[in-house]
């Protein structure tokens, strides 16, 4: 099991006093089970209490288990989730490389649970201009949600990328480009 220590510090600095928790060492044992039904549970359990302490082992999750009801579970927990400090987690684990397996599903999820994802618009940006069509294509979806649109500097600047890339741009590209530059000009 990976340390989340330093995961977890950095997500406590983020919250309100209020929100401040501590991830129960239970949880985090039953999330390391290697019986399913065990693992199913502990995430039944979390989506009730909305902690979002948990998010660096769910993500972890779904690199341990690539397929089946854990994976589906956690993505649909994702996608649901309404805590501001998910953002963060998820577009860190996007730019990743180690969760390149799953980051078309993450990016999916950053659009369904409409949290705020302007503060990594060049994030999502270079996702349409560099990830296969089915990643572009959802980072297109965050970044036509997004509202507010990123600060006007952050906004030019990546008009100014799509511009550029529009000429080399081929097929389905050259559509989801020229849509974003509608959009972002508007």
């Amino acid at each position: 099991m990976t340390n989340f220590a330093g995961q977890y510090h950095v997500l406590l600095k983020d919250m309100t006093d209020t929100q401040k928790q501590k991830a129960d060492p239970a949880i985090l044992a039953l999330l390391a089970s290697p019986r399913k039904e065990v693992v199913l549970e502990a995430l039944d359990k979390l989506r009730e209490s909305g902690n979002p302490l948990y998010l660096p082992r769910l993500l972890d999750l779904l690199l341990e288990h690539p397929s089946g009801e854990i994976p589906a579970a956690v993505l649909a927990m994702l996608a649901e989730v309404k805590y501001r400090e998910t953002a963060h987690f998820l577009a860190e684990a996007i730019g990743q490389e180690r969760f390149l397996p799953v980051r078309q599903q993450l990016v999916t999820c950053c659009w369904q649970n409409g949290l705020d994802y302007a503060p990594w618009f060049t994030l999502f940006l270079k996702l349409v201009l560099d990830a296969p069509f089915e990643t572009a294509f959802e980072a297109f979806t965050v970044i036509e949600n997004m509202d507010p649109l990123p600060p006007a500097d952050l906004l030019q600047e990546g008009i100014s990328t799509i511009r550029a890339a529009l000429p080399a741009s081929t097929g389905p590209q050259t559509y989801l480009l020229s849509e974003l530059l509608a959009i972002l000009e508007a």
